[in-house]
């Protein structure tokens, strides 16, 4: 959602977000519809992520083909006028296919303004001791990379070296981190290392708001150097590397 809120909030209109949240067994009967075709008509509909994909192509045919539709990763269905897709998601496939556009990185809704605003807060929460701040952002499998023992590992030396080294460590895990791998980073939980256990708010603005230096995985390295630059007094320490496919 923040990545199509990002996008769309450069619009300059009013933008109106739709979550999809998945619901399973007799519950799902009774979930309120998505939309509505008696709605307004969007000029844009802006998603990300598998789960959108079918919801996004009901309101294109509902609303008589009229909106324009954009996918910010690479799709499972047809049907978007425009497509953006990571480097490390892109295939020769889409080189011949003219509404798909290749980008470097993701799109955030991370503003430097915000970032300040909450850095002072922000500190203060994660960092009482007034210790450096590494804020450490794990991904999960995808088409170019695996998260096996050995990257988990690796994750779990990078962060004990970082809190050895007298920083205070902050880690977040993304929407593909699967539940083995929250498991091996919450293992690692001291005074010095912060995991978000996923029950609580996302933490992620204020870990990118109260940081001194990122570390990030290679799958989410496109994000660090996002962070990082966005971020005036950001440090990018360096990515740790993850299975190749």
């Amino acid at each position: 959602m923040s990545q199509c809120t990002g996008v769309a909030s450069n619009f300059g209109g009013p933008v109106l977000q739709k979550p999809v949240v998945v619901k399973h067994g007799i519950s799902k009967y009774f979930s309120p519809r998505l939309f509505s075709s008696r709605e307004a008509r969007p000029d844009v509909i802006i998603s990300c992520g598998f789960r959108s994909e079918s919801h996004v192509i009901k309101m294109k045919r509902a609303f008589k083909s009229r909106p324009f539709i954009v996918h910010l990763q690479r799709p499972r269905v047809s049907g978007y006028d425009l497509v953006f897709v990571s480097n490390h998601d892109w295939t020769n496939e889409f080189d011949d296919l003219p509404q798909y556009e290749r980008m470097v990185g993701v799109p955030h809704r991370l503003r430097a303004e915000e970032i300040l605003l909450r850095r002072e807060n922000a500190r203060r929460l994660y960092n009482p001791q007034g210790r450096k701040i590494a804020s450490v952002f794990v991904g999960g499998s995808n088409g170019a990379y695996v998260y096996d023992d050995r990257a988990i590992s690796g994750i779990q030396d990078a962060v004990r070296t970082l809190a050895d080294g007298d920083w205070q460590v902050l880690v977040s895990t993304s929407r593909r981190s699967d539940d083995e791998t929250l498991r091996r980073l919450r293992e690692m939980e001291s005074p010095t290392v912060t995991v978000w256990d996923r029950c609580e708010p996302n933490p992620y603005i204020d870990y990118v708001a109260a940081a001194d230096a990122f570390l990030i995985t290679k799958d989410f390295s496109d994000n660090a150097m996002r962070g990082a630059s966005d971020r005036p007094t950001g440090i990018f320490l360096g990515s740790v590397s993850c299975s190749r496919r």
